[in-house]
């Protein structure tokens, strides 16, 4: 069966059809072949370009990254040497800056000097001494020392109202104050600057009314504290009189307090004997936020350099009164063994609300 399987095979022509269909089938795979090797080659090139621009742009990006670094170095040098040049432009600044502000206040004050002094007798002429003594004088006698905590005496409607209403109307305006702690600011008479206006009402304040009127009245509203003040050699010489006591007034400047400001309990500076405070406003301002009296456990010291603060020496501070700050009214009290402050809580309202007053000392002459 086999052979003749074969035989018929090989004679009807099947093999030569297998054959050529082999063929067909070896020459497809060739192709096949062939185009996949084009292929090969094709994504081989494909790779090895790739690859060297892959290269190329990581030689630039180190160039460039090590540029980059050059050039950070570069500025950070720049910006040490631009730091450091800062800090000397500012040191030169403020070693400049007060010399020259002097310079130019000495300057402004000889432009202004006349027109200044002219200013301040104008308003002289306006409020005469003796008419400001007279009123000063009627007001205390409406009025009476108080002993506790310690003398003291408060006076209601203490100058003539055109002459508060012009102090009033002549603060400092705002950015001539000197900013100090959360809701002080001070503006010092006959050192901080101020509109010729300003300066000319307060300097009449100042250099008048405080210094010929109100001193030499109060010092005899005090006379009993004064005497106690005094040494023992002088308070013979007065007692004999060979020499009666003579007071002047010092540090004269204006506070404008705000929410937020505290001052704990403490003493004026020793060279004063006496510390006046000139509440001003206007009629609606608030009474509240006025000053606080105090008294303390711990025996005052007979000398103590500066602001004396009790509180920080382990003395405990009772609360003894507060008096209003009532607008042109004026707390005077013993300094020496005055223990006061103040304070406006940060919440107190309006949040706008201002507390004005003019302080002044006065001491031995």
């Amino acid at each position: 069966m086999k052979r003749v399987g074969r035989a018929l095979f090989f004679r009807t022509g099947i093999n030569e059809l297998v054959r050529a269909e082999i063929d067909r089938q070896q020459q497809r795979e060739k192709e096949t072949r062939a185009k996949l090797e084009q292929h090969v080659q094709e994504l081989r090139k494909s790779t090895e370009a790739s690859n060297k621009e892959l290269r190329q742009l990581n030689r630039r990006y180190a160039d460039l990254s090590e540029k980059y670094n050059t050039a950070m170095e570069l500025l950070d040098r720049r910006h040490e040497q631009l730091g450091r040049l800062g800090e000397d432009v500012h040191a030169l600044k403020k070693e400049l800056l007060p010399g020259r502000l002097a310079t130019l206040e000495h300057a402004r004050q000889d432009d202004q000097a006349e027109r200044l002094r002219a200013l301040i007798d104008q308003l002289e002429g306006l409020f005469p001494i003796p008419s400001l003594v007279s009123h000063l004088e009627r007001v205390i006698t409406q009025s009476s020392l108080e002993q506790d905590p310690y003398p003291h005496v408060v006076l209601n409607d203490v100058l003539p109202d055109a002459l508060h209403s012009l102090l009033y109307e002549a603060r400092p305006p705002e950015g001539f104050w000197r900013d100090g702690q959360a809701g002080r600011q001070n503006w010092t008479i006959g050192e901080d600057l101020g509109p010729l206006r300003t300066e000319a009402a307060w300097r009449f304040m100042d250099d008048v009314v405080a210094s010929r009127v109100m001193t030499p009245v109060l010092a005899g509203v005090f006379e009993d504290y004064l005497q106690t003040q005094m040494s023992a050699r002088s308070a013979v010489k007065a007692k004999a009189g060979k020499a009666p006591a003579a007071y002047d007034r010092s540090g004269g400047r204006l506070m404008l307090r705000r929410p937020g400001y505290t001052f704990e309990p403490h003493l004026d500076p020793r060279r004063a004997l006496l510390t006046a405070l000139f509440y001003f406003g206007s009629p609606q301002d608030s009474h509240e936020h006025g000053t606080k009296l105090f008294r303390s456990n711990a025996t005052v010291p007979e000398k103590h350099a500066g602001v004396y603060y009790p509180l920080r020496e382990g003395a405990s501070c009772d609360l003894a009164k507060t008096v209003p700050s009532r607008p042109n009214s004026m707390l005077v009290f013993a300094s020496r063994i005055g223990l006061h402050g103040a304070d406006i809580p940060p919440d107190a309202q309006p949040a706008t609300l201002e507390r004005y007053a003019y302080q002044f000392y006065i001491g031995k002459a």
